[in-house]
């Protein structure tokens, strides 16, 4: 019991360290100096000394998560709103960017204009979107995002409107771009200014 309830209380560490808050070290500090006095001051009861502290230790973090829980969950709710807008423009951003990609390759060189000055029309409704998401998002990973998903898009929709093909080559590239662009946005801490 002794190294157990030591070795899984050091699984708070990491916890403490990727949620930016004192609880996790001092979960495992006080679990376990608590478990080793345990284990020396109640040797007929171990067992049942070294669970006392670990369920105390347990009381007392949860307590101080759930206060930290509540008292943050003012400033999530806006920070999430901000978030899903921020995203929601930049997908606007980038269908409206593909739009007038696809608009320009109907143009056939600008021989049909009409085509032409729409695509003229839907880069600069892209253009304004993106620049409203830049208010909120880092400017590298907003234009990787931007870039990437508008090439994957434009990527299958020349082979749904103009019969190009795909080789393995376009298809494992849409897939890295696709990838990258779900752990930038996942994983990475530069995504909103």
């Amino acid at each position: 019991p002794l190294s157990i309830g030591i070795l899984a209380g050091l699984m708070w560490m990491p916890l403490s360290w990727a949620i930016e808050h004192w609880i996790g070290y001092f979960h495992t500090l006080t679990r376990t100096f608590g478990i080793v006095a345990a284990w020396y001051l109640f040797p007929d009861a171990r067992v049942e000394a070294i669970s006392a502290v670990i369920v105390a230790v347990y009381i007392v973090s949860l307590i101080t998560l759930e206060r930290r829980f509540q008292s943050n969950l003012t400033n999530f709710t806006l920070i999430k709103k901000e978030c899903t807008m921020t995203y929601l423009l930049l997908a606007v951003a980038v269908i409206t960017e593909v739009t007038a990609t696809m608009l320009l390759k109907m143009s056939n060189g600008w021989e049909k204009w009409a085509f032409g000055y729409g695509a003229i029309f839907f880069y600069a409704i892209s253009g304004m979107l993106f620049a409203m998401v830049l208010k909120n998002m880092g400017i590298g990973v907003a234009y990787a995002i931007w870039s990437g998903m508008g090439i994957a898009l434009i990527t299958a929709a020349s082979v749904v409107f103009w019969k190009q093909t795909f080789d393995i080559y376009a298809v494992l590239g849409i897939m890295l771009i696709i990838s990258g662009t779900l752990l930038i946005t996942s994983k990475s801490a530069v995504v909103f200014q």
